[in-house]
């Protein structure tokens, strides 16, 4: 797809893959809406990158995803300004927790809201223009990662499934569904999670090498310029790079 002139949104825009993902739609003219919960933050990023790429190309909206009206009248005042909403990147997430109901709310329930808020703003059937909605999940929603809070591996597997199932439906309303999963990737959350001794055992268990948030940029263009990828689990890993996840093409017995 053509992506100059093309509105999008990223959520947990402020740092991170969420930021690194920003900076990419920017530098291929894009114009992004980042997302995040931290207005301070939020509100300096959107100074550099204003002095980066100039004024009004990069717009920072404070926004919690786990308040599905308030993430929806965002998306649709964005839709409306622009005419449309042409890409929305569901990035906002939280590392492992004890507090395992805000890990589900922010992790899986935000990027649900988020999608299906953007598909009913892109469907092609309600007049609108058809989009691109890509959720970024992780290597522990491909396989059994131990972690010390499993619903942080259950958070991705969701964002995973529901991507999927999600994509079979919404490619008939004109719009693409897919999600990214990232190994390790150089980020806040990754280092503070890390402080954890255990964590760290499993990552050197694991042999996984700390990856760039530029390279999940990178797979995020790719995706979204490959118009024959939908429902997809891109994979990007040390050992592989950027490929996609096999699944069983088996079906379920019922």
């Amino acid at each position: 797809m053509k992506l100059e002139g093309h509105t999008a949104v990223v959520t947990g825009g402020a740092r991170g893959i969420g930021l690194a993902i920003t900076k990419k739609l920017l530098q291929n003219k894009v114009k992004v809406y980042f997302l995040d919960v931290d207005i301070t933050e939020g509100k300096s990023v959107q100074q550099h990158l204003d002095k980066e790429y100039g004024k009004g190309l990069a717009i920072f909206y404070s926004c919690d995803v786990t308040n599905a009206e308030q993430f929806k009248d965002i998306l649709t005042k964005i839709a409306e300004e622009n005419g449309s909403l042409d890409i929305l990147c569901n990035n906002a997430g939280i590392g492992p927790t004890d507090d395992f109901q805000k890990l589900i709310d922010v992790n899986l329930t935000g990027t649900i809201n988020g999608t299906k808020s953007a598909i009913d703003l892109m469907d092609t059937n309600k007049g609108g223009k058809g989009g691109n909605v890509i959720n970024i999940s992780s290597v522990a929603g491909l396989a059994f990662i131990p972690t010390p809070e499993p619903s942080y591996t259950a958070s991705k597997h969701g964002i995973v499934g529901f991507t999927r199932s999600m994509a079979q439906s919404a490619i008939k309303m004109g719009v693409r569904l897919n999600c990214i999963c990232p190994s390790t990737v150089d980020t806040r959350m990754l280092r503070e999670t890390f402080k954890n001794a255990e964590l760290k055992e499993i990552a050197s268990s694991l042999g996984t090498a700390i990856q760039s948030t530029d390279i999940v940029a990178k797979g995020f263009l790719q995706l979204l310029e490959d118009e024959e990828k939908v429902g997809e689990a891109m994979r990007i890993t040390s050992q592989k790079g950027i490929d996609y996840h096999s699944f069983s093409p088996e079906p379920i017995p019922y």
